[in-house]
Formats: structure tokens, C-alpha cells, sequence
């Protein structure tokens, strides 16, 4: 079976996310990607990221589409369309560090992937306090919310033609977004479906920048000078910039005690995105 990257690009910022994510997995494959890996972006500005496609054996574009708002929509769009394959879901603020056979070669055994996944209900007892009971489809469901913050979707690796359990998650996610708060509702429906089945982590091969609007607006001025620059161009100037590593810098700093912190900002060492934009 192919093997397909989706994403789903709408936003100038997810745009220019998609395409940072897009230039680090040519870097992994030094702009020599597989003929059996495929890369389709939803998105209503593919003009805006034409100039990767020559770099893959296989790259498309699709209209995306109003009910396309959530990650499962789009999946269930997807698969629609193309009637199976192996398939690895990324938000645009996540990007590839490493080639990514192995991921793929366990999608297709069957073994779904999520970005990370960490069950926490067998490190410490639960009390009745900890739970919260929805009702879904005329039946109870008992769960842990805290269980759901170690569920991180933000990658979604799955196999074959899922469309039957796909429409049945959503179904739940609709259903379950009358008593939990809509962005934990889908959440909750996919953890429902596949918490009991063996998951697998794709954080070794997959890295993630979550709320780091630095990046953000780094990103802008960066697609925003060299947007007319060759895509190996692109790719060398883009080096400079390791997203997962400028969070780290950040929550590292942040961490810090108030007094350390205000002593680096006298001394000039706090942690500043200024230090990366002087590189821009």
C-alpha cells in the first residue's frame, strides 16, 4: 500500500507551518523523498506551496472543504476519496526529524499511531473524584479527563480503509459535544475507540511546537523574505531554526526562579526569539 502525509493548511500561519514541516522532511531525506511515500495538503491556497511539489514523486493538492474543522473530519474526508493506504495525519506545527519507514512499517501492521501517549491510569490509584461519566449512544461511559491531556492527537497514524469506525467516532465526538467541551469531545471519542487497543508513540520520529507564537511569527518573516527563494535555498537558511529546540530554550528559561530570571534579563542571557529573527 502507498504510504501518505496529510495535513491541512488553511491560515496564512498554518501555511507557512506546513511548509517549515514540509522543508525538514526534505531535509531527512536530503530532497530526495521515496516514490512509495505521497503528500496530500488540504488547503484553499495551494499557490502557496507549489514549489515543493517537484521535490516528491507524489504530491496533490484538495479543496478543502467547510467540514473538514477537525482532524477526524479531514481523515474520514480522506479516505473517502482515496480508499485506504497507510496514512500519517500532522498538524502543521509538527515536522518529521528523522526518515520515516519504521513509523509506516507499523501503521501498516495494523498498529495505530498518535503523537504521543502515555497511560497514566496504572501509575497511581484513581478515586471516583477523578472520573467523569458522559452518556453516549444510550449507554454510560466512565473515564479519566486527565487521562485524555496524555492523548496527544496532534499526529494520527492508522492503516487500510477505516471509514465505518471513523464515521462511528464521529458520531460518538458529536454526541459526547453536548457534555464535554468541544475540544475535548473528538478527543475523547478516538481515546474511546482506541485506548484499549495497542497504540504506539511517534514523538521519536515526529517533533512538535505547541503555543510557541515566537515561532509563529518567525515563520512569517522568514517565508516573507525568502518566499521567492529556491526550495534548496529555503531548506539551507531553515537550519538555523530547530522549532522543538527554541521551546525548549523557552520552558527552560521560564522554569527558572524569578531572581535568576531577572539577573539573566540584566545580563542580557534571557531567552529571547530575538536571537533567531537577527538570523532571518
Amino acid at each position: 500500500m502507498q504510504n501518505y502525509l496529510v495535513y491541512k493548511a488553511d491560515t496564512a500561519d498554518e501555511i507557512n507551518e506546513c511548509s517549515y514541516s514540509l522543508l525538514k522532511y526534505l531535509a531527512a531525506y536530503n530532497l530526495k523523498p521515496p516514490a512509495h511515500q505521497s503528500v496530500v495538503i488540504y488547503t484553499r491556497h495551494p499557490a502557496l506551496m507549489e514549489s515543493y511539489a517537484s521535490y516528491f514523486h507524489s504530491f496533490e493538492f484538495r479543496e478543502l472543504e467547510k467540514t473538514q474543522t477537525t482532524r477526524l473530519n479531514t481523515l474520514a474526508h480522506f479516505f473517502r476519496q482515496y480508499h485506504g493506504g497507510n496514512v500519517l495525519y500532522l498538524d502543521t506545527n509538527t515536522y518529521p526529524v528523522c526518515q520515516l519507514e519504521s513509523v509506516f512499517a507499523e501503521i501498516s501492521r495494523g498498529i495505530p499511531h498518535v503523537l504521543r501517549w502515555n497511560p497514566i491510569l496504572h501509575q497511581k490509584s484513581t478515586t471516583p473524584k477523578d472520573l467523569k461519566t458522559i452518556q453516549v449512544q444510550g449507554r454510560s461511559v466512565t473515564f479519566n479527563p486527565a487521562e485524555l491531556d496524555k492523548w496527544n492527537d496532534s499526529v494520527i497514524g492508522i492503516s487500510g480503509d477505516p471509514g465505518a469506525w471513523l464515521d462511528e467516532v464521529l458520531v460518538r465526538s458529536i454526541e459526547a459535544s453536548s457534555q464535554l467541551p468541544p475540544a475535548l469531545a473528538e478527543k475523547w471519542a478516538f481515546h474511546d475507540y482506541l485506548g484499549g487497543k495497542t497504540v504506539k508513540t511517534a514523538d521519536h520520529a515526529i517533533a512538535q511546537y505547541d503555543g510557541l507564537l515566537e515561532f509563529r511569527n518567525l515563520l512569517r518573516k522568514f517565508f516573507t523574505k525568502y518566499q521567492e527563494e529556491s526550495v534548496p535555498n529555503q531548506l539551507k537558511l531553515i537550519q538555523n531554526f530547530d522549532a522543538a529546540l527554541i521551546q525548549e530554550q523557552k520552558r527552560d528559561f521560564q522554569k527558572l526562579p524569578l531572581y535568576r530570571k531577572l539577573l539573566k534579563r540584566i545580563t542580557g542571557k534571557h531567552w529571547s526569539i530575538e536571537e533567531y529573527e537577527r538570523k532571518v
